[in-house]
């Protein structure tokens, strides 16, 4: 028999991810969070240069 898969989450420190989190958790689904930053993405600071 396979392992079982596991979900990656990436995820921000925002409500929807949190939301999301406590899903997987409450549903028993193996998985791992991967976190990031959303201000440090380039194509946030270009954004927020225009």
């Amino acid at each position: 028999m396979s392992e079982p898969q596991t979900t990656t989450l990436y995820a921000a420190q925002t409500p929807n991810s949190q939301r999301v989190a406590i899903a997987l958790r409450e549903l028993s689904v193996p998985h791992q969070i991967r976190l990031f930053e959303l201000s440090a993405s380039p194509a946030a600071t270009t954004l927020a240069e225009k």
